[in-house]
């Protein structure tokens, strides 16, 4: 099964991920159930998503949810952050003595994924996509590091003003920090065809936007 749900311009499916163990050859019956993610934009060809890594893990032994997860199909957006309803059991599929209670996991707004660098800095360069205009916002938690941002145009050269070196430096943990350069105007872009340069050191990037 997989709940799905609309995101900004995705879909979002979380997959429940049923962990067999190996000696039973016929019929899976036991063992445990926890939940990845899964993205679409159409919401016909889908993705597996972050390597098929854990979203929603299972909890420690003995724990409420050490057996299963099963998600509400829909997240809450609350104030910056994203309220997930789930209910777990604390025995494995299969098993009686499930308790069904209704439990709340929070995660970062835009928080699913994220693109990380280390000490040794990293950068990412986005696909082409027409600029809005207004600000640049990025969510972002950059603190012992930092994040700037270079703007290109379509075929990878830097907008005049809107190199590294002129870009702001990006220390903190924010869902929506504008980013900004020392003479040039993001909003002055709009219409045209531009690529994003992140540039990122002992940082996590999840999500950017434009508020035009």
């Amino acid at each position: 099964g997989m709940p799905v749900f609309t995101y900004e311009d995705h879909y979002i499916g979380l997959l429940y991920a049923y962990h067999t163990p190996p000696e039973e050859r016929q019929i899976s019956f036991f063992g445990k159930l926890d939940v990845q993610l899964a993205d679409s934009r159409d919401g016909i060809h889908w993705n597996r998503t972050a390597g098929r890594a854990t979203f929603m893990p299972n909890g420690p032994p003995n724990s409420i949810d050490a057996g299963e997860i099963y998600m509400a199909n829909t997240p809450l957006i609350v104030d910056d952050e994203l309220w997930f309803y789930y209910s777990p059991s604390a025995a494995e599929h299969g098993r009686t003595g499930r308790s069904g209670p209704i439990c709340l996991a929070k995660l970062r707004l835009d928080g699913f994924v994220s693109v990380e660098a280390g000490a040794d800095g990293g950068s990412l360069v986005t696909v082409p996509f027409e600029c809005a205009g207004g600000d640049l916002e990025i969510n972002a938690s950059a603190r012992g590091g930092q994040v700037s941002v270079a703007v290109l145009d379509e075929e990878g050269y830097e907008q005049s003003g809107f190199a590294r070196v002129y870009s702001a430096l990006f220390d903190g943990d924010s869902v929506r920090q504008k980013m900004t350069w020392k003479d040039a105007i993001f909003d002055s872009l709009k219409g045209q065809r531009i690529r994003l340069k992140f540039y990122l050191q002992n940082a996590s990037l999840y999500a950017f936007r434009q508020t035009g």
